[in-house]
């Protein structure tokens, strides 16, 4: 059962305001921080790696090992 949470429409807008650029967690938390919307690491992790199941987003190691969206 599919189902969107407020939650996960923040990450998708992070994701979509900033297209261009590959984002990593960490980044991704600091824009939803900027923006004073509270969201835990662990739900932004597992709202990503769902994205990526789905084949909504594309997931890759950068040069220095980090994952990147």
């Amino acid at each position: 059962m599919a189902y969107k949470t407020k939650q996960k429409n923040f990450v998708l807008e992070c994701l979509k305001k900033h297209e261009n650029e590959s984002l990593t967690v960490d980044k991704i938390m600091e824009y939803l921080k900027a923006d004073n919307i509270a969201v835990g690491t662990a739900t932004v992790y597992r709202h990503l790696n769902k994205l990526t199941e789905d084949g909504m987003i594309r997931r890759f190691a950068s040069c220095d090992n980090d994952s990147a969206t």
